[in-house]
């Protein structure tokens, strides 16, 4: 995204499957240098609230044991 070509980086990013805490740090600050913040935030939030249901269902797993 050195170039500003948000387009393609988001394109990239929804392709890949192995969406590791780095790629979602990159694309994060990619969005923000490129004036798109709200993005960047909205992908913050959503990577919280993933978080989340999988606590939950690991919680949820745990009892059911």
């Amino acid at each position: 995204m050195k170039c500003g070509d948000v387009t393609s980086a988001k394109a990239l990013f929804d392709r890949s499957t192995k969406k590791t805490t780095p790629v979602y740090g990159a694309m994060m600050t990619g969005l923000t240098i490129n004036d798109q913040e709200e993005e960047a935030i909205d992908m913050f939030n959503e990577i919280h609230l993933d978080e989340l249901h999988r606590e939950n269902h690991s919680e949820k797993q745990k009892l059911l044991s």
